[in-house]
C-alpha cells in the first residue's frame, strides 16, 4: 500500500521538493520516504515503457495473423482448412476457363470482349492457358489473350497468395488441427516447386498428425507425387510414436526399406524418421545423402548428421559435405549412438 510518506520527498518539476502533511520524525525517517519517493518517480516509468515496448509471449504469429486478417481470412483452424481447400482448381473453373478461351475466337463481339473480361477476373488460375492462346492462328485470340494477360499483374498477384498461403500454413501448424491432414495433403502437390511452402506445408503436416492417420500414411507411403511421399514418411513416425510401441515397431520395419529407395528425398525422409530410433543404420544413408547432386538434399542431410552426432564438418575447398563426412564414418556412428540430442519435428 502507498501511503502519504512514500511521496515524502519526491523530485518535483517545478524546483522544490514536494511534501505531503505527514510529518517526518527523525533523520532514518526522511532518508527511507526519500529512497522510497526516488524508487516510484525513476523506475515506474521505466517499467511502464518496458511494458509497451516488450511483445507477449506466444505472439510469434501476429505478423501472419494481422496479414491473413487484412485480406478476409480468419485464423481458426477451420477457416484456414477451407483457405487451402480453395486453393485446389476443381474441375469446374478449369472448364470454365477452357469455354471462355474458345469465345475469345467468337463472331459475336460482345460474347468475345465478355470471356476477356471474364478471364482476367479469374486471373492467375487462367494464366497458363492465356500463354497457350498466345500461339492460335487466330489474330483476334492472340490479341485478346495478350490484352487478358496484360491486365493480370500475374508478379504481384503471385506473391500475394504466396504470402497468404505461407501464413496459412504457418498458424495452421501452431493449431496442430487433426483435421486439417486432408488439406495439407492436398496443398503439398500444389506447391512443389516452392520450396519454403513446401517444407511449411509438410511441417504442418507434421504438427497436425496423430495416431488416428499411422493407415492413412502407411499407404501414401509408396505413391508417385514425390512431395508428398516424403511428407508422409516423416509424418508415418510421428503418427505412429503416439499410437504405442507396438505400432510405432511396425511403421519402423515399413520406413526402413526406404533407407535404399533410389529418390534421394525419400532417402532422407526415411533417415529423418529412422534417425532417433535407428541411429547407426541412418548415419550411413546420411553420410551418402551428404554427397548428393541436389543441393537441398545434401544440405539437409549434412544438418541431420551435425544434429545426432555434435560435429560439424567443415570440408576443404576441393572437398563435399559427403566427403568431409566418409573421412570416419565409424566415429559419426559412434557419435550417433551415444549423443542424447534428439530430432524433434517440427
Amino acid at each position: 500500500m502507498i501511503t502519504p510518506g512514500f511521496f515524502a520527498y519526491a523530485p518535483n518539476p517545478f524546483g522544490q521538493p514536494l511534501r505531503c502533511k505527514r510529518r517526518c520524525t527523525n533523520q532514518r525517517d526522511r532518508s527511507h520516504d526519500a529512497i522510497r519517493s526516488w524508487a516510484c518517480c525513476v523506475l515506474t516509468p521505466i517499467l511502464f515503457v518496458l511494458l509497451a515496448v516488450t511483445p507477449c509471449h506466444g505472439d510469434e504469429l501476429s505478423d501472419q495473423k494481422r496479414l491473413l486478417f487484412k485480406h478476409g481470412v480468419e485464423t481458426d483452424a477451420a477457416s484456414l482448412i477451407q483457405y487451402l481447400e480453395d486453393l485446389q482448381i476443381d474441375n469446374q473453373l478449369d472448364e470454365s476457363i477452357d469455354a471462355f478461351v474458345l469465345e475469345l475466337a467468337s463472331d459475336d463481339w460482345q460474347l468475345r470482349e465478355a470471356a476477356t473480361k471474364n478471364l482476367i477476373k479469374i486471373g492467375q488460375p487462367a494464366y497458363k492457358k492465356l500463354i497457350t492462346a498466345l500461339k492460335s492462328p487466330d489474330p483476334e485470340v492472340r490479341w485478346r489473350a495478350e490484352r487478358a494477360l496484360d491486365s493480370i499483374d500475374i508478379n504481384n498477384e503471385s506473391y500475394l497468395r504466396r504470402s497468404i498461403t505461407l501464413a496459412v500454413l504457418d498458424v495452421l501448424k501452431s493449431h496442430g488441427a487433426p483435421q486439417a491432414v486432408g488439406a495439407l495433403l492436398k496443398t503439398i502437390p500444389l506447391v512443389s516447386d516452392d520450396q519454403v511452402a513446401r517444407n511449411s506445408a509438410s511441417e504442418a503436416l507434421w504438427a497436425s498428425c496423430d495416431a488416428s492417420h499411422v493407415e492413412l500414411f502407411k499407404s501414401l507411403i509408396s505413391q508417385e507425387d514425390v512431395p508428398t511421399r516424403a511428407a508422409s514418411v516423416v509424418a508415418l513416425e510421428i503418427a505412429s510414436s503416439d499410437a504405442g510401441q507396438d505400432v510405432l515397431d511396425s511403421s519402423l520395419q515399413h520406413i526402413k526399406h526406404l533407407l535404399n529407395d533410389q529418390t534421394a528425398t525419400i532417402r532422407l525422409a526415411a533417415a529423418r524418421a529412422f534417425i532417433d530410433h535407428r541411429p547407426a543404420d541412418t548415419v550411413q544413408a546420411l553420410i551418402q545423402l551428404a554427397d548428393d547432386d541436389d543441393q537441398e538434399v545434401a544440405w539437409k542431410a549434412d544438418a541431420l548428421l551435425s544434429m545426432k552426432t555434435g560435429a560439424i564438418m567443415k570440408p576443404a575447398d576441393s572437398q563435399s559435405l559427403g566427403g568431409a563426412w566418409q573421412q570416419d564414418p565409424a566415429a559419426a556412428v559412434a557419435a550417433a549412438d551415444s549423443y542424447e540430442q534428439h530430432f524433434c519435428v517440427p
